[in-house]
């Protein structure tokens, strides 16, 4: 089994200290459960950074997935997540970064 260093974000401004102060992000998981539409701006951020992220999303929405993919969401999951689904794909991305920085 992989292990992966975590660094958590529990509000808008962590989240941006994070991708300041924090180099070789290799994948961001972004559950959107309780920010507001600033989170987007994060994204962007993420996307500007060729950092991949996978948006969780706590329902089914065309909207949420419109707005992860536009701003530049690999995948999105909706709760509850199905773990064998979450981990693969965090495998796979996690893969597409190192191939990516190789």
């Amino acid at each position: 089994m992989t292990a992966y260093q975590v660094i958590p974000a529990s509000n808008l401004e962590e989240f941006e200290q994070i991708l300041t102060n924090s180099p070789g992000i290799q994948l961001a998981i972004i559950d959107i459960t309780g920010f507001d539409r600033k989170i987007w701006a994060c994204c962007e951020k993420l996307q500007d950074q060729d950092i991949p992220f996978l948006v969780i999303s706590p329902r089914q929405s065309s909207a949420i997935r419109e707005e992860s993919f536009a701003r530049g969401a690999k995948s999105i999951l909706v709760k509850p997540l199905i773990l064998r689904e979450f981990l693969g794909i965090i495998g796979s991305l996690s893969g597409q970064a190192s191939e990516d920085s190789g």
